[in-house]
């Protein structure tokens, strides 16, 4: 055998994406065939109704523009020919759409919204343009080389999967929820939905007993992606994201991960400023037949608290931190997707919320205070994005403090590291400050800081 074709002799690290890369193009699962027809569509400058009509026209059939639509997230994905028509309209075959596509989000929906908010533009589904090795190079991930030759070969289609490859990509995951605040989502989004997309091929082949587990696994990874689609402002897609790890989570019997991902639907819908609907999500992910351990638990707990403090109820706040730190007291054995809450994440949310109820109470504002400038001053030097969207926070408290000099000059600091990471959550609530510092650009600190939020803005 020729050293080329001796592909399980030892596999290089990039290779994991390639082989998924090579195996979706001859055989397209429902989310490739889906991708596939939203990126000739865009590619092709069409709205989903004119594409319906070319389509229509090009294979003599009556399609119309909400068939479009649910094709494109794979509700059902579409057929085989209506891919094909769809690439041959761009010019190109399958791996040169891949490689020139760049797809701008959707604009985050709802006036709440909107309200003045910069809107996000990802490279969406860019990893399928980017080398394998350059990918996980970006990631920095290493895996036994075991574990890559079992992970590479199930990826290419040589061996049918096992409960290991579970494991393995589970090690995957793990390390890049290390690398959030590192990377970001324009790195790690399109990672995490290429390993997403390479689970969903494997699954077709494996047992009924690993299926399970790697369902377990992709609504893991589902959830990841719906967080990082939160971070950018992309709420419909995080929505989506969400309601497919649900069904995932349910599918492969496990309850804990299903109620838990309502708490992340809580999460997305107090970003998306709808805090009744987060109190309502929090409450049915807390009360349900989940039989969730301690910290989703007090993360649900964490997140009513927050949307009641929004709606201006205080004592179903507090009854709900207290409850929250009771939980992360009791933390024992506990699952991996619940590795993001911890006890600084309720003292930092609490501040949070005192600054809400500071809106009645002037007083709270001192002690959020307090406590964003310990936690700012606790973050890691690498920590740009959580010092951003703390110094963010605390420049919201200063100014219900009624201290608007000192509120700017921190927005500031705010404003010129969310710049350097591109934080669209971030800039979001840089915005929402600015209004609230509308009355007093006559001060310095506040022209500048309006000044430079602007020109982040228009740019």
């Amino acid at each position: 055998m020729e050293k080329g074709d001796d592909r399980d002799a030892g596999i290089a690290m990039g290779e994991i994406v390639s082989f998924g890369r090579s195996r979706r193009f001859r055989q397209p699962s429902g989310w490739h065939a889906a991708l596939l027809l939203r990126l000739a569509r865009v590619y092709c400058g069409k709205s989903p109704r004119e594409f319906a009509s070319d389509l229509s026209a090009l294979l003599h059939l009556a399609i119309i523009e909400s068939t479009v639509r649910t094709w494109e997230v794979a509700r059902p994905p579409p057929p085989p020919h209506v891919v094909d028509a769809a690439v041959a309209c761009t010019g190109l075959d399958v791996e040169g759409l891949l490689e020139q596509s760049r797809i701008a989000e959707p604009d985050p929906e709802g006036s709440a919204e909107a309200a003045g908010a910069p809107q996000a533009t990802v490279e969406h589904d860019g990893v399928l343009a980017i080398d394998g090795d350059e990918l996980l190079a970006r990631l920095g991930v290493a895996l036994e080389q075991e574990s890559l030759e079992r992970l590479g070969s199930a990826l290419a289609g040589r061996h049918a999967p096992d409960a290991r490859i579970a494991g393995s990509l589970e090690a995957l995951l793990s390390h890049m929820r290390a690398q959030d605040d590192l990377l970001g989502p324009r790195v790690l989004l399109p990672a995490a939905r290429s390993l997403l997309y390479s689970i969903d091929d494997i699954t077709r082949d494996a047992t009924s007993t690993t299926q399970r587990s790697l369902l377990s696994v992709a609504a893991q990874y589902e959830q990841f992606i719906g967080w990082l689609w939160v971070d950018i402002g992309a709420h419909e897609e995080a929505r989506r994201a969400y309601d497919t790890a649900i069904v995932r989570a349910v599918e492969s019997g496990n309850r804990a991960l299903a109620g838990y991902l309502l708490a992340c639907k809580s999460e997305q819908a107090l970003m998306a400023g709808q805090p009744t609907r987060s109190v309502r999500l929090a409450r049915e992910a807390r009360s349900g037949p989940w039989r969730m351990s301690a910290i989703p638990l007090a993360w649900a707990n964490d997140l009513e608290a927050r949307a009641s403090a929004v709606l201006g109820k205080s004592e179903q706040c507090n009854r709900r931190l207290d409850r929250s730190a009771e939980l992360l007291a009791r933390r024992a054995e506990e699952p991996p997707w619940a590795y993001h809450y911890i006890d600084k994440v309720l003292e930092v949310h609490t501040a949070m919320c005192l600054t809400d109820l500071a809106v009645v109470e002037t007083k709270n504002a001192q002690r959020a205070i307090e406590i964003f400038d310990q936690a700012i001053a606790a973050v890691a030097p690498t920590r740009v994005r959580d010092r951003a969207y703390y110094l963010a926070c605390a420049a919201q408290a200063h100014a219900r403090n009624r201290q608007p000099e000192r509120a700017a000059e921190v927005a500031l600091e705010a404003t010129t590291l969310a710049a350097e990471t591109n934080s669209t959550r971030v800039l979001k609530n840089l915005s929402a400050l600015r209004g609230t510092l509308r009355d007093h650009e006559d001060l310095k600190p506040v022209r500048e800081f309006v000044e430079l939020l602007d020109s982040l803005i228009r740019a």
